[in-house]
């Protein structure tokens, strides 16, 4: 029998993704960005996981486990589109 996944921010787990993105600059204007970039990072990475081979699909994934996601990750605006998804990923560096 299953165990239910009920991750908790606390987890070394979370911590350890958390401390491992930490470095990366966000690149986008400040005040004009709605969604933290650790949350479309954790996003993206959780849904590649999960299968996801496109922006469109992390946002379906997002859409489809938001109620899990939102245990551990804030999202106070919701799952982001698919396209500020693309857009973040194009300017990374």
């Amino acid at each position: 029998m299953s165990k239910e996944c009920n991750p908790n921010p606390d987890d070394t787990w979370f911590q350890d993704w958390e401390r491992n993105f930490s470095t990366l600059e966000d690149p986008r204007v400040g005040g004009r960005t709605l969604h933290p970039l650790m949350e479309v990072i954790m996003l993206s990475l959780l849904a590649i996981l999960a299968g996801a081979e496109a922006w469109t699909e992390i946002e379906v994934f997002g859409k489809l486990k938001q109620h899990w996601l939102t245990k551990f990750l804030a999202f106070p605006y919701g799952i982001p589109s698919h396209d500020t998804i693309g857009r973040i990923f194009s300017i990374l560096d």
